[in-house]
């Protein structure tokens, strides 16, 4: 995504294999419609300069697109920006321009942005065969999304949730399990048994991706849970009190869930997904076992 070293993940080879899929995935209209609507309360959006870091095929950045004055896509898959570069002629897009380039060396200027996505990218950006620790590699491209940023701009980050069971037991980026469960140097070892040199695709529980954003020098980090998840968000449920956490959850729209996922090619039971987290926002473990977080990062 982040790095073209880094990301066997092609949209090309997607479309490849499964047309159809690739077609629901990446041309789901209202897919990213709540998470514009959640920028938009959080910065002037119409008259935003945006950068979808890690675009792939662009869907996030064609919908900025459609929201705010320009709108830029960087990725390090030179397969990911040709294909977003055709979808948007395709829609006869022209606020909007994609780059081939690496997410830690970013060709813009310095404050020249009001808002950054990494939306499924930050557990990539450490992936590097330099022998660099990928937590300091995952700061040295926060740092740089900092450089761009103009005072008070924003970041948001996606992301899984180190701690969500499923993900405790397998990683849903390299596949191998365990390795989320054991403590980074362990990992490392464990690693080779999948003929990898070590484990680098690190994500966290929130107060640690928290701290990682602070650690960067974003001043404020906000946290939330994307439902159904950071791939298709159309709500956005506080960490915060257990009463702002529960409000968030009463106010899910269940049929505007169901026609996202149902336009993307899923059938998920989306009542059951609704009562699973208020139960678990009841019992005060929803940030602790969620499977996405979402962060809103300003700089000072």
């Amino acid at each position: 995504m982040a790095h073209s070293e880094t990301t066997a993940h092609s949209f090309r080879r997607m479309a490849e294999n499964d047309a159809e899929a690739s077609q629901q995935y990446v041309f789901s209209d209202n897919r990213y419609t709540g998470l514009m609507e959640f920028l938009a309360d959080r910065i002037d959006l119409p008259q935003a300069r945006v950068l979808d870091l890690g675009c792939g095929a662009g869907v996030v950045t064609r919908g900025l697109a459609g929201s705010a004055q320009k709108a830029i896509g960087i990725d390090g898959n030179g397969d990911n920006v040709a294909l977003a570069r055709r979808y948007a002629d395709e829609q006869g897009l022209d606020n909007i321009e994609f780059m081939h380039a690496s997410a830690d060396d970013l060709p813009l200027e310095s404050r020249s942005l009001d808002l950054v996505l990494l939306n499924g990218v930050l557990e990539w950006v450490g992936v590097n065969g330099e022998g660099v620790d990928p937590r300091q590699k995952q700061i040295k491209v926060l740092r740089e999304v900092l450089r761009v940023l103009r005072p008070g701009g924003v970041l948001y980050v996606g992301i899984e949730n180190r701690f969500h069971p499923g993900t405790l037991w397998r990683d849903p980026h390299t596949q191998m399990t365990l390795v989320n469960a054991l403590p980074r140097r362990m990992a490392n070892v464990w690693a080779r048994r999948y003929g990898a040199s070590r484990y680098q695709t690190y994500i966290y529980g929130h107060r640690k991706s928290a701290a990682l954003l602070r650690e960067a020098g974003f001043s404020r980090v906000d946290k939330f849970v994307p439902f159904p998840s950071y791939q298709f968000p159309v709500a956005f449920i506080r960490l915060g009190s257990r009463a702002q956490t529960l409000a968030d959850v009463d106010a899910i729209d269940v049929e505007r869930v169901r026609g996202v996922m149902r336009d993307s090619g899923r059938a998920d039971d989306i009542e059951a997904a609704v009562r699973a987290v208020r139960q678990r926002a009841l019992l005060g473990v929803l940030g602790l076992v969620a499977h996405d977080h979402a962060f809103i990062a300003t700089k000072r």
